[in-house]
C-alpha cells in the first residue's frame, strides 16, 4: 500500500480507506534514523492499514516508539489501543483533556456512547471498537512538550476550538503542522467541509488556537482528512469557520428551526454530494450544524 504523499521531515501520509471512501481520513508516518513515530491511528477497523504502512516503510511493529493521537476523536484515535497492543516499544501521548477517556475503562464505555449518539447507529460501526489503554504506557499532554525520537524532535501545541482535548504537532525543522481537526476537512480535489462538532466547540477558543498556529509560519499543513497543503490554508480557513458559524447564527435569527437549516445548508453546499460519500457529506453537515447551533445556544 504505497503512501499518497511524501512531505518533508520525511512524513508520508496514508489512507485509513475508512468511512465508505478512499482520501478522506488518514494517518502519517515519521520514521527517524530507526524508530517511528504515528501521529493519528484512524479507527481501529482501519488498523491492519497502519501496520501495513509500517512494513512498507521498512520498519517492524518494536520500532514504534511515540503514538500521537491528535485528540480522542476515534477516527484520530480509535486504533491506539491496537497499536499498543502489537508495538511493545511505544508510548501514547495524549492531551490531560482526554486521556481518562482512552485508559478509564468506564469512561471508554461512556466516550463509546457518545460516539453512537453524535454519529448514529447505522454510521457507529464503521468507527471499529475501543479497549482501554494501560495508563503507564501514556503521557498526558497539556500543551509546550516535546517528542524526541530517532533524532528527530516533535513540539506539541494546545489547540482547542473542535475539541478541548486536541493538540497540534509542529515538526520546526521540516516545517510541517500537523493539525488534526483544527483546520477543517480539505481532501484533495473536494470541497472544505467544517469540523464544528458537538459537544465542545468553542469558536473563541478556536480563534486563540489559530492565532498560535499562523503564527508558527509552517510552510506545510497536513490534514488528517485528508490533505497536504501551505501554510496560507490556515487564514483561509479562519475566514471560512467564521462564515459558517456566521450563516448558522444567520439562519437561526430568521427563524429556520435546526432540521431546516441543515437542508438549507446542503443545499447551499451542494458541491460536496458530487465527491464525497453522500452518507459521508450529509453525516457532516448535520453534525457540524449541530456543533454550531449548539454553541450558539450557550452564548444566549
Amino acid at each position: 500500500m504505497p503512501a499518497e504523499r511524501k512531505l518533508p521531515g520525511p512524513a508520508y501520509l496514508y489512507d485509513t480507506g475508512g468511512f465508505s471512501m478512499e482520501g478522506y481520513c488518514g494517518f502519517f508516518l515519521l520514521p527517524g534514523e530507526d524508530e517511528l513515530a504515528i501521529v493519528d491511528t484512524g479507527p481501529s477497523v482501519t488498523v491492519d492499514r497502519v501496520f501495513d504502512a509500517i512494513e512498507e516503510q521498512g520498519f517492524s511493529p518494536e520500532d514504534v516508539t511515540d503514538i500521537l493521537p491528535t485528540h480522542i476523536h476515534l477516527d484520530h484515535a480509535g486504533a491506539t489501543w491496537r497499536l499498543l497492543e502489537e508495538c511493545p516499544n511505544a508510548r501514547a501521548h495524549i492531551h490531560e483533556n482526554g486521556i481518562a477517556f482512552l485508559t478509564d475503562p468506564e469512561l471508554v464505555g461512556k466516550l463509546m456512547t457518545s460516539v453512537e449518539a453524535a454519529v448514529g447507529s447505522e454510521r457507529f460501526p464503521q468507527y471499529g471498537t475501543l479497549q482501554p489503554i494501560d495508563v503507564d504506557r501514556t503521557r498526558s499532554i497539556a500543551g509546550g512538550e516535546t517528542v524526541a525520537f530517532g533524532g528527530r524532535e516533535l513540539e506539541l501545541v494546545d489547540a482547542p476550538g473542535h475539541a478541548p482535548h486536541q493538540y497540534n504537532v509542529f515538526d520546526l525543522e521540516a516545517s510541517v503542522l500537523y493539525v488534526g481537526d483544527a483546520a477543517g476537512i480539505r481532501c484533495e480535489g473536494r470541497p472544505l467541509l467544517m469540523t464544528t462538532p458537538p459537544p465542545a466547540f468553542d469558536l473563541e477558543a478556536w480563534r486563540d488556537t489559530l492565532d498560535e498556529l499562523e503564527a508558527l509560519e509552517p510552510d506545510h499543513v497536513a490534514l488528517t482528512h485528508f490533505n497536504v497543503v501551505d501554510g496560507a490554508h490556515l487564514a483561509t480557513f479562519r475566514g471560512d469557520l467564521e462564515a459558517w458559524v456566521d450563516r448558522i447564527r444567520e439562519l437561526r435569527a430568521e427563524g429556520h428551526p435546526f432540521d431546516e437549516t441543515v437542508q438549507r445548508l446542503m443545499k447551499e453546499y451542494d458541491a460536496g454530494l458530487e465527491v464525497y460519500d453522500e452518507a459521508t457529506f450529509r453525516h457532516e453537515v448535520r453534525m457540524n450544524t449541530r456543533g454550531v447551533w449548539d454553541w450558539l445556544d450557550e452564548q444566549g
